[in-house]
């Protein structure tokens, strides 16, 4: 670089420029980030996760990733700084030096607000985000205390206008209204030769290998009892797990041991509301609740009468014979179907007796699930606590309401280890570990596996409904309990 000359030293433009340069790769990355769908490296937890800040209405302004606008702003910085230190004109490097100020300025005050809303806001942070604004407030600081002549430019009248922008993008963020959180999809008509074939009632087992791909089919689950195989006492634990429900023999052992409880989670979600009332088959089966209480099954039809449920064969919060149930295919380890889960929850709280949830856990990692591409870190213990909640409710289904509400009560999934100590406090030990080394929770994930995708898989959460679904969070109460009066007519 040339010799010093005009506001800044070669030394200072020197670090600036290496300081812009890692904010710009930072921001780069950021921005290829918020256009994919694979998750940000290495940022995902309960405090520091990325892939939230960034899908957040926070992280957009006019539409645009605000990381777009960050590497504008850093390409714009280095490339004042290279000129500065390129050109023997004293004019041309006192008006860089003026670019460079106001540039370092904006990026410092953006930082504040951005970092402002992490903490207060979202209360979660991407460290990439964090790592990108400690450079713009470094080099608003060594454009402030590196200035060699004050007199060559107006610092407080850059000052202004580098604020002027900032608090316009933030009056711009705070003024936009906040997109649609979710889209509504209709499902595609089942042909009406079909809709006047009758279903016989052969029901088809989560248990077994089942084919999905057919035009109807009734999805059911037999009897479950509680006096399962118990593992012999002296036997201890079995080395091999079934490699489809994954999980060490270090943690069934654990199980054995203490138990405690620890807070938990959320869930990506598949909702689907049935109308009990509607093609309901006389055929009934037996249904443990609390231990002893027995009712009849309940078969509903989803997706538009392509598929078929019993309410009494699967897992279930609330009444089988309530008057409208609810199939949620949900996984714990996604954050983005928190609120859809509590708005769901005050339904339920609303309506009483009158509503049920069949709840179905989808795991969104390629271990169990093959409609997944890409394995987020979000969900790396995403097949294990599905087979855990599969595993108390086969042990008791009872339990099973309680184990999930705990599971869905907190901001943040629980972790495996968590999980099995709460389901060894509310269910028997011994069955539950046999329950959980079997392979039946795996396959019962591969069935509802399979109707997520007969739903359309792709985003979530989705609230279905008969003919319909609600893709995307649904945080108001209002909605779905539009979307229940208008499908079915309660």
């Amino acid at each position: 670089m040339k010799s010093n000359f005009g506001q800044f030293s070669n030394r200072q433009l020197m670090v600036m420029f290496v300081i812009a340069a890692v904010g710009l790769s930072l921001s780069g990355y950021l921005t290829v980030q918020s256009f994919g769908h694979s998750g940000v490296a290495g940022c995902s937890g309960q405090v520091f996760d990325c892939d939230h800040v960034l899908k957040s209405h926070w992280s957009k302004l006019l539409g645009i990733p605000v990381s777009v606008f960050a590497v504008g702003t850093y390409v714009l910085l280095i490339g004042a700084i290279v000129g500065s230190s390129t050109t023997n004109r004293r004019a041309t490097r006192e008006r860089l030096a003026s670019l460079i100020t106001g540039l370092s300025l904006a990026a410092g005050f953006a930082a504040f607000w951005f970092v402002s809303l992490q903490a207060f806001v979202l209360q979660h942070f991407c460290w990439y985000c964090l790592t990108a604004h400690a450079c713009g407030i470094s080099v608003a600081v060594i454009s402030l205390v590196g200035n060699t002549q004050p007199y060559a430019l107006n610092r407080l009248r850059i000052g202004a206008c580098s604020f002027g922008l900032v608090t316009l993008i933030a009056v711009l963020q705070i003024a936009t209204p906040q997109a649609p959180t979710f889209i509504l999809e209709e499902f595609p008509q089942v042909s009406s030769d079909f809709q006047s074939e009758e279903i016989e009632a052969e029901f088809i087992s989560p248990f077994d290998d089942v084919d999905l791909d057919v035009r109807s089919e009734l999805i059911d689950e037999p009897e479950t009892s509680t006096s399962t195989t118990r593992i012999q006492s002296n036997s201890g634990v079995r080395e091999a797990i079934s490699a489809t429900a994954p999980y060490s023999a270090i943690m069934i052992a654990r199980l054995m041991l203490t138990s405690r409880s620890s807070s938990l989670s959320n869930g990506l979600l598949v909702s689907t509301v049935v109308n009990n009332n509607a093609n309901r088959k006389s055929k009934k089966r037996q249904h443990r609740t609390n231990g002893s209480k027995t009712e009849a099954g309940r078969v509903i039809s989803i997706l538009n009468g392509s598929l078929k449920l019993n309410t009494s064969h699967w897992p279930i919060i609330g009444d089988p014979a309530a008057d409208t149930v609810i199939v949620e295919l949900f996984d714990y380890t996604c954050p983005h179907c928190r609120q859809t889960s509590s708005t769901l929850q005050n339904a339920k709280k609303q309506r009483g007796k009158k509503l049920a949830i069949v709840a179905l856990p989808v795991p969104m990692h390629t271990k169990c699930n093959d409609s997944v591409k890409v394995n987020h870190p979000k969900h790396a213990e995403a097949c294990e606590l599905a087979n855990i909640a599969i595993a108390v409710w086969l042990t008791s289904p009872g339990s099973f309401e309680e184990f999930h509400n705990w599971m869905m009560k907190e901001a943040d999934a629980p972790t495996a280890e968590q999980a099995m100590n709460k389901a060894v406090e509310l269910v028997d030990k011994k069955q539950f570990a046999a329950n959980f080394e079997s392979n039946r929770p795996s396959k019962c994930i591969a069935s509802t596996v399979k109707i997520y995708k007969r739903a359309g898989a792709g985003s979530i959460p989705k609230l279905v409904f008969p003919r319909s679904a609600l893709v995307g969070k649904v945080s108001s109460l209002e909605i779905i309990n539009q979307m229940i009066d208008q499908n079915l007519g309660k």
